[in-house]
């Protein structure tokens, strides 16, 4: 049995090493998908200022996930990268943000000290485990899902 598995191997090793150069090759020569380029300025701009922009209620945090939203809806056709969409609940957080920093419960100062990143969307690799998401850990987990703090 161990004889088998050991030829086993050294045929599958053989395999891929015939068959990497045409992998190569088909990549080389097959067209590419280019990513569209940035056109909102919004994705430009650092945390740190779409944080103290959302708490001087310059921008809203549901315009800044929202353009966010729409990049991933853009760009994940050709990268990839969202393996869970959860939107709607990252606009809904984004909403609870706005509604927090226009209440006034909060000074500036302390949602500066407290909360720097207040409303600022990000995301968070697969491979970290998150309450009421699939954690997959693995080296080829390179994928991405959007919250918004």
């Amino acid at each position: 049995m161990e004889v088998a598995l050991r030829m086993f191997g050294a045929f599958q090793l053989l395999l891929y090493y015939l068959t990497l150069p045409l992998y190569f090759l088909w990549r080389w020569y097959s067209p590419r998908k280019k990513v569209p380029s940035i056109t909102d300025d919004l994705l430009m701009m650092s945390a740190t200022t779409l944080a103290e922009k959302i708490r001087s209620q310059q921008v809203s945090s549901e315009q800044v996930v929202q353009a966010y939203i729409s990049r991933v809806e853009e760009v994940d056709g050709v990268i990839h990268a969202v393996t869970e969409q959860r939107f709607q609940a990252a606009l809904a957080e984004a909403i609870a943000v706005d509604r927090l920093v226009a209440s006034g419960t909060r000074s500036l100062e302390q949602l500066r000290r407290d909360t720097p990143l207040l409303g600022v969307p990000l995301t968070v690799k697969e491979s970290c485990s998150l309450q009421g998401h699939s954690p997959i850990s693995s080296l080829s987990s390179y994928y991405i899902i959007l919250y918004c703090i």
